[in-house]
């Protein structure tokens, strides 16, 4: 069985490949334009993939997009129906949005971050492919590389958020900011739920869902969101200090400022 993965984060692809090994053959593409390339080489070579796991928020062209080009590809070679290679999207939102638009698109099935191994292994039962060979479940705990390459990574998207929200009144285009706003958070917050990083996902999920509002038009950017976004940087640097330290999530649950953040979500949605 032969599989590409069409993941950014380098995180979520060591997970993938970790439930694969053994199981498939790999290809990894870091963004939709080396998906689509690596689509066409193994077309030209007359050896298909079996299947595509493609994650729907990838930076340049996104997976939506990369899904549509990639059936029009197909169509343009005369391949249709179920001589299509399946598609499996991968996704971190909690939005139906982004699913239904993907299956118009032609997506075969999804799986919402963090994957668990046994939901891709049903559904690659169900898409009538190889199941996973190995039964046996992948450690929750990290690798000590893995949480390395997560703390590295997930300092350097707060450090980009804080820049992005100190300089929102100087920049002419709000809705760019949001957007590049939304894509740190996201980052982290679907990297934490396949680390187990309970507490870390619990508040920066909340400000993914604020900032999601924000882009879909519910509200602007104000003083006091920005305060509060400013808010879960420095407890996300704080837990990210703990977890150097401990080698663990600290447990602490920020209730004053999870109750600010779905406070905000509530006024969001309610307009």
């Amino acid at each position: 069985m032969k599989i590409l993965i069409a993941e950014d984060d380098l995180i979520n692809q060591k997970i993938l490949l970790a439930f694969l090994e053994g199981s498939a053959t790999t290809t990894v593409a870091n963004n939709g334009i080396e998906a689509l390339a690596r689509f066409e080489e193994a077309h030209t070579a007359g050896m298909k993939f079996d299947l595509i796991l493609l994650d729907i928020m990838m930076p340049g062209l996104d997976g939506q997009d990369t899904l549509k080009c990639l059936r029009k590809a197909e169509s343009g070679y005369g391949i249709e129906g179920l001589d299509r290679v399946p598609v499996i999207i991968t996704t971190c939102l909690d939005d139906s949005k982004n699913v239904l638009e993907a299956f118009r698109s032609g997506a075969d099935g999804y799986l919402t971050k963090p994957i668990e191994r046994s939901n891709l292994s049903s559904l690659l039962t169900r898409l009538g492919l190889p199941t996973l060979k190995s039964e046996t479940t992948v450690s929750a705990q990290p690798l000590s590389e893995e949480l390395q390459i997560f703390i590295l990574e997930a300092n350097e998207n707060f450090d980009r958020i804080e820049g992005i929200l100190l300089e929102l009144d100087r920049v002419a285009n709000a809705a760019n900011s949001v957007n590049q706003l939304f894509r740190s958070i996201h980052t982290i917050k679907g990297n934490c739920g396949f680390l187990g990083l309970t507490s870390l996902e619990s508040f920066c999920h909340r400000a993914e869902s604020i900032l999601d509002a924000l882009r879909s038009g519910r509200g602007q950017m104000n003083p006091e969101i920005s305060s509060l976004l400013l808010e879960v940087v420095d407890a996300g640097r704080e837990t990210l200090a703990t977890i150097q330290r401990q080698g663990i999530d600290s447990g602490v649950s920020y209730p004053e400022l999870n109750n600010k953040l779905e406070q905000t979500i509530v006024e969001l949605r309610a307009l």
